[in-house]
């Protein structure tokens, strides 16, 4: 049974126990955003989740140390957010049996622009917010999406999707993709396209 935030918070006190609780409350994170793919039910456990860490955080600095992530996969989370200030070019790519279409969104200089096409035409383009929209994809967290989703179960129909962002510097490109299967936040990432390409959020209507 979990324990509220409360009682997690008061326990640890000192900086050594501080990080202990950290670092099995990253796990338990890890834990939920894995099953967050099969089972909407451990958004609940994640939130709570968060917001420990966050109070912990801030425990750390009252006592004048800095929160470092204890465990690999959470270590690696942070560095895909950090390698997001070097964007260079996200592209979308979706094949449905409907209407294949693909997204950009390319940084050039301090400007950032998106695209929309359709059967590999462009369809619109415009301008974006390059802070707010690095922003919103370190929102995503997708340092800790798997590199491939698909159900268990095979199916002939359905969606595919591909996920290529490049970097500015020597950082290597980063690829996710999936089949029938998205990670639990991909309509976060939808969302972020549809609030800047009209052409994007209209693209099903007749």
């Amino acid at each position: 049974m979990r324990r509220s935030a409360y009682e997690i918070m008061y326990e640890a006190q000192t900086k050594e126990e501080i990080n202990k609780v950290i670092e099995k409350l990253e796990k338990e994170m890890m834990k939920c955003i894995k099953e967050l793919d099969r089972e909407s039910y451990y958004d609940s456990l994640l939130q709570h989740d968060i917001y420990v860490l966050q109070q912990l955080q801030k425990k750390l600095e009252a006592i004048g140390e800095t929160y470092v992530p204890m465990t690999k996969r959470m270590k690696d989370a942070i560095a895909f957010n950090e390698s997001l200030n070097h964007l260079s070019k996200l592209t979308f790519d979706v094949c449905t049996f409907m209407c294949p279409y693909k997204i950009e969104i390319e940084v050039i200089g301090k400007d950032i622009v998106y695209r929309y096409y359709e059967y590999n035409k462009i369809v619109q383009s415009v301008p974006g917010n390059k802070e707010e929209t690095i922003k919103e994809l370190q929102e995503l967290w997708m340092g800790e999406w798997r590199k491939h989703y698909e159900p268990a179960t095979f199916t002939t129909d359905g969606m595919s999707w591909d996920l290529t962002i490049e970097f500015d510097s020597d950082i290597p490109k980063k690829r996710f993709s999936g089949y029938n299967e998205t990670p639990y936040n991909f309509g976060a990432l939808e969302d972020l396209f549809k609030d800047v390409l009209e052409s994007y959020e209209k693209r099903w209507e007749i």
